[in-house]
């Protein structure tokens, strides 16, 4: 039986609206939070790996994601790891799942993955919330926020160890079906990609953090660049630099040889509808 809780939740139209914390709901006490995160990802990262520690980071998310039949609705991505909330009823499937992931991304990324999980009470009952919402990005995408402070002050206990789950296996792989990673880099247009991170600070005003960060989200929405993403889409490229770490995804315990074979033959065929604009049933370009 699937959670319907998160159907209660705002959903925002504006994306100014996420920085007011009037405008999110508070979570059940009960419910958990789990947290995935790079052990020293900065220095992976600066090897050249970012593209393996995206891609342990975003298949804590594909593997709990389908140990709950697709019932996973409040998660974030945060490049090196992920963060979301599951209900009471979902623990036991999230825990196996994240085990699962962490020893995949060991054996087949080299990569530490640590994997933790606390409850929305204990994250009130050290001084911080966990308040949910939705913002609609469009009329087929919207993506879950957060505010309150809970889920960093999570993924500081787990990089401390006070909240590790220890990965234990019983040899079943995760199940990653639909995790890919054959997407190109996204080409600087002006010399440089800069992220923006705002957090209020410790004793800070909510409303005076709020009309700032809405104030700059306005200034930022009337430039140009608010989006390195070209507005017709990336450009469609051979992803040789993928094909390997594609392959390294579990699945059903395949060899890496047949792994790497499916890969490049869905890569040969994905590729070739995209960049000739053809349709295949469902699938194509728009």
């Amino acid at each position: 039986m699937k959670d319907t809780w998160h159907e209660t939740l705002p959903v925002l139209d504006k994306f100014s609206q996420v920085a007011d914390p009037a405008e999110y709901a508070a979570l059940p006490d009960d419910w958990i939070i789990g947290i995935s995160d790079v052990v020293n990802s900065t220095a992976a990262i600066a090897a050249g790996r970012y593209k393996a520690v995206n891609l342990a980071g975003v298949g804590t998310i594909s593997a709990v994601s389908n140990s709950l039949n697709g019932d996973l609705h409040l998660f974030t991505f945060g490049g090196d790891g992920a963060r979301f909330v599951v209900s009471s009823a979902q623990i036991q499937c999230t825990a196996n799942a994240l085990s699962r992931a962490a020893i995949w991304a060991e054996r087949d990324l080299g990569l530490d993955l640590r994997v933790g999980s606390i409850s929305v009470a204990e994250v009130r009952a050290a001084g911080f919330d966990v308040r949910a919402a939705f913002w609609q990005a469009s009329n087929h995408v919207r993506y879950a926020m957060f505010t309150g402070s809970g889920l960093e002050w999570a993924e500081t206990q787990l990089k401390s160890g006070s909240i590790y789950l220890n990965p234990t296996s019983n040899g079943e792989e995760p199940n990653l079906t639909g995790l890919s990673c054959q997407w190109g880099s996204v080409p600087t247009q002006q010399g440089t990609i800069l992220s923006l991170i705002v957090k209020p600070s410790s004793g800070g005003s909510q409303a005076n953090f709020a009309r700032i960060v809405s104030r700059t989200i306005a200034l930022l929405e009337e430039t140009s660049s608010l989006s390195p993403v070209p507005r017709k889409g990336p450009d469609v490229r051979w992803p040789s630099s993928s094909i390997t770490l594609q392959s390294r995804i579990a699945h059903e315990n395949r060899p890496i040889w047949l792994r790497r074979f499916h890969v490049l033959a869905t890569a040969a065929f994905s590729w070739r509808i995209f960049k000739l604009g053809l349709r295949v049933g469902l699938v194509g370009p728009h």
